[in-house]
């Protein structure tokens, strides 16, 4: 017997992005160089918003779910190397729950780049990580799934 757990979710944006805003403008890789991406804007009537020294961070509500999508944009003097360095548990915590406390239903002009979201965890990554790796014998698993 094998046991999986997946994940599928797909929503729409509470406020989605139109298509008719989205353009061909500058983006810079984490490296410092430039290349020309889809750039999606929207103003944004509806969000939660947060800010302090090392970013600056808004909150996407999906429509019909409590879930949202946090977007952080690191402060050119942090950049991405140093917001990773304050990026733990605790910290995310705490901004988590400044979200909480900073819904605003003011406009602001939003402009995100287009992408797309794929994850996938290999079978040598997965048993690395399960909590059953020192009960399950990989080679056994698999000699008992095949016919």
């Amino acid at each position: 017997m094998l046991l999986l757990n997946a994940i599928y979710f797909q929503a729409d944006w509470q406020q989605p992005f139109s298509e008719d805003s989205t353009k061909e403008m500058p983006f810079y890789l984490a490296d410092g160089t430039q290349k020309q991406h889809p750039i999606m804007f929207q103003k944004l009537s509806i969000y939660s918003y947060y800010e302090n020294q090392n970013f600056r961070a808004v909150s996407l509500p999906y429509k019909k779910s409590r879930v949202s999508m946090y977007i952080f944009l690191p402060r050119e003097k942090v950049g991405l190397e140093g917001f990773y360095q304050v990026l733990n548990q605790k910290n995310w915590e705490d901004w988590m729950e400044q979200f909480l406390f900073n819904q605003d239903f003011s406009e602001i002009n939003l402009g995100l780049p287009k992408f797309k979201i794929e994850y996938e965890v290999t079978e040598k990554l997965w048993f690395k990580a399960s909590p059953f790796k020192g009960i399950i014998n990989k080679n056994f698993l698999l000699s008992q799934s095949s016919p």
